[in-house]
C-alpha cells in the first residue's frame, strides 16, 4: 500500500486494482490469502471507506469481521455504480435489521429452551427427593424401629456381643439416614419454599463450611421473598459458585450477600482466593460452571456479571427483577 499512500496512483485505481483482484478470483484460484494493511493514521477517510467496501472481510483489532459493507467487483466497477449506491444502502439496512431480528429471536427461543430445561431438572431433582424421603427414608426409618425393638429385648440377655452389634447397626442406619437426608436437602431444600432464600444459603453455607473448612458469611433481609423461581435460581447459583470455589480459588473466606436495589434483587458472592486472568485462562475455571450460573440467572430475566484478576480473588454479581 505504500504505493498509494505516497501518491503514486489515484483511489480510482487502487479500487480499480483491488476490484479486479477479487473478480478475477485470484485468492480462490490460488488457494491463499491476501493481506492488505492500512495505517488509519496515515490513509485519508476516503481512500479508508474505498478499501473497507472493496473487501468482504476486515480485520479490525485481532477480530476478522464479514465485512456487510462489502461491494461485488462487478458491481462497484460498473459504470453506472453511483447510480445505484442509495440502493446497495438500503439492502444492507434491510439486511443488517434482518440478521439482528433473527439473532433476537434465536436468542428468544435459547432463553424460553433454558427455562425449560431448568424446570424439567428442577422437576427431576424434586422428584428424585421425593422417592428418597418415601422409599429409603422410610425403609430406613422401619430399620431403625426394628432395630431399637431388638435392643430392648436383648436387655433381658447378658450378651454383650450382640449388644454392640446391635449398636453399630443403629449408627449405621443413623449415619445411612442423616446421608439421604442431605443428598435430599441438596437436590430441594424444603425450607426455601416456606423461608425464602436467606435460610437454606446460611445452611447450605454451613455444610460447605464443615465440608470444606472456607468459611462462609452470608448477609441479607430473611423476610426478602421474591418468587420460587427466582429464589431456587439463585440458590442454585450460590451453590455453583461455592462449588467452584471449593475447586478451585483456594480460599479461606466467602461472603455472599442479598441486597435489594430498586426494583432488583442483587446477589453477590466474592471471595478471597487465587483469582484466575480471564483472557489468558481458558481452564474449567472459566468454563461450564459459569456458563450454567450465567444461563440460570438469564432464565429469571436476570443478568450474571463476572469479576476476576489473578491474585485477587472472584466475585459473581447476579441481578435479577423483584417479582411481588
Amino acid at each position: 500500500m505504500t504505493w498509494a499512500l505516497d501518491g503514486g496512483g489515484s483511489l480510482k485505481q487502487l479500487a480499480e486494482l483491488e476490484a479486479q483482484l477479487n473478480l478475477n478470483q485470484v485468492y480462490e484460484r490460488h488457494a491463499c490469502i491476501g493481506l492488505c494493511q492500512f495505517d488509519v493514521r496515515r490513509f485519508t477517510p476516503e481512500l479508508l471507506r474505498e478499501m473497507i467496501m472493496l473487501h468482504p472481510f476486515v480485520v479490525v483489532g485481532d477480530r476478522v469481521c464479514r465485512n456487510p459493507y462489502y461491494v461485488p467487483p462487478e458491481r462497484y466497477l460498473s459504470p453506472d455504480w453511483p447510480l445505484h449506491e442509495t440502493d446497495w444502502m438500503l439492502t444492507n439496512l434491510e439486511q443488517l435489521q434482518l440478521a439482528q431480528d433473527g439473532l433476537r429471536a434465536s436468542e428468544e427461543s435459547y432463553r424460553a429452551l433454558t427455562r425449560r430445561m431448568v424446570g424439567l431438572q428442577e422437576q427431576e431433582r424434586r422428584d428424585i427427593a421425593r422417592e428418597l424421603h418415601d422409599c429409603v427414608g422410610q425403609t430406613l426409618t422401619a430399620m431403625r424401629i426394628n432395630m431399637d425393638m431388638i435392643r430392648t429385648r436383648l436387655a433381658e440377655h447378658d450378651d454383650a456381643l450382640i449388644r454392640r452389634r446391635n449398636n453399630d447397626s443403629l449408627e449405621l442406619i443413623e449415619s445411612a439416614f442423616k446421608a439421604v437426608e442431605n443428598v435430599m436437602y441438596e437436590l430441594r431444600p424444603p425450607m426455601i419454599d416456606e423461608y425464602g432464600l436467606i435460610a437454606p444459603l446460611q445452611w447450605y453455607a454451613k455444610k460447605f463450611a464443615d465440608r470444606t473448612g472456607i468459611r462462609v458469611e452470608v448477609r441479607g433481609d430473611e423476610n426478602w421473598r421474591c418468587g420460587p423461581e427466582i429464589e431456587l435460581a439463585l440458590f442454585r447459583i450460590a451453590q455453583e459458585a461455592l462449588n467452584n470455589v471449593a475447586r478451585h480459588a483456594q480460599a479461606r473466606h466467602v461472603a455472599i450477600e442479598l441486597r435489594e436495589i430498586g426494583p432488583h434483587i442483587v446477589l453477590t458472592i466474592e471471595d478471597d482466593g487465587v483469582g484466575f486472568d480471564r483472557e489468558a485462562d481458558r481452564t474449567e475455571k472459566a468454563g461450564y460452571g459459569f456458563i450454567t450460573m450465567r444461563e440460570r440467572a438469564e432464565a429469571v430475566g436476570g443478568t450474571f456479571a463476572l469479576q476476576s484478576e489473578s491474585g485477587k480473588g472472584t466475585r459473581i454479581t447476579v441481578s435479577v427483577p423483584r417479582k411481588p
